[in-house]
């Protein structure tokens, strides 16, 4: 006849690899923020601690005089505001153009579909690096130099395609029955898309 365990005998069994998952979650995000650490800890250093060999892992003397420089010496606030505007304008403008796109790829039976979305994850390959001296080329023609549309664009036609291959996996994953009934209920296209399948 098997003798029963003792219930915490079969717990701390069981637990076991609950306890070497979260270990090696633990060890992986201290991984991934060891470099965000480092740079933390050396923005409020010293000169003297930041120069120092051997290198100050820990330091025992901390400033923010690097944080009030920054704010004092540069407009970091104005670097803050254009880097928000340009971001959030090419992100709506790819969103803007990349959804429709991506639905009509994703719900119509298009010809050449395979085609096409063979040429957009071929674009997505291509190196942005390679695309500069064109572009800067562009901006000394336009004359857009100190202009947010110089990076807004840019950014935008970069991000489209990716955009598009998102949006299309996405909306593959809609009830079609869902848009169906919508159809019913008297929706175009057009409001099918912008009031239910983006929302």
């Amino acid at each position: 006849m098997l003798k029963r365990q003792p219930a915490s005998v079969a717990n701390s069994t069981r637990s076991l690899p609950r306890w070497v998952l979260l270990g090696a979650i633990a060890l992986m995000v201290i991984f991934c923020l060891a470099p965000v650490l480092w740079q933390l800890l050396t923005s409020v250093k010293v000169n003297e601690d930041i120069a120092r060999i051997p290198t100050v892992y820990l330091p025992r003397r901390f400033t923010l005089a690097h944080y009030r420089e920054l704010f004092e010496r540069r407009p970091f606030f104005n670097y803050l505001l254009n880097s928000f505007v340009v971001a959030a304008a090419s992100t709506l403008l790819a969103l803007g153009l990349g959804a429709p796109a991506a639905y009509a790829l994703a719900r119509l039976r298009l010809q050449g579909e395979r085609l096409i979305l063979a040429a957009i994850l071929i674009v997505t390959l291509f190196p942005p690096i390679l695309l500069f001296l064109g572009l800067l080329r562009v901006v000394q023609v336009l004359d857009w130099g100190n202009n947010y549309l110089a990076l807004i664009l840019p950014y935008a036609a970069i991000n489209l395609p990716l955009t598009i291959l998102v949006m299309r996996s996405f909306f593959q994953q809609l009830p079609k029955e869902l848009e169906d009934s919508a159809r019913v209920d008297g929706y175009s296209t057009v409001g099918l898309l912008l009031r239910m399948s983006c929302p």
